[in-house]
């Protein structure tokens, strides 16, 4: 069986997963680790693992420098006033 472990580019998100990704791989599983960013160093595990987003920068995210919606549906804005957001988009 192959087996794709998918994770927020977090240290904290990747390490967890990271018993059950070797357990995995003892059992002759294949394992592929998905991540960005400080997720990275889950290749010190010895793990087989990929950046799939080159450019992330959470720090970018956590100083609210970008245009992450943070929650749905946000307070007093009409569908589709956001970029990314549900419903149509307004008239330009």
């Amino acid at each position: 069986m192959r087996v794709l472990i998918v994770s927020a580019p977090l240290i904290g998100h990747v390490f967890p997963l990271v018993p059950l990704a070797v357990a995995l791989r003892d059992a002759e599983h294949g394992v592929l680790g998905a991540t960005a960013a400080e997720g990275l160093d889950v290749a010190r595990s010895g793990l087989p693992v990929r950046d799939v987003a080159p450019a992330f920068d959470f720090g970018r995210i956590a100083r609210g420098r970008c245009c992450v919606i943070r929650c749905w549906p946000a307070p007093n804005w009409p569908a589709g006033a956001a970029p990314g957001a549900p419903g149509p988009s307004p008239a330009r």
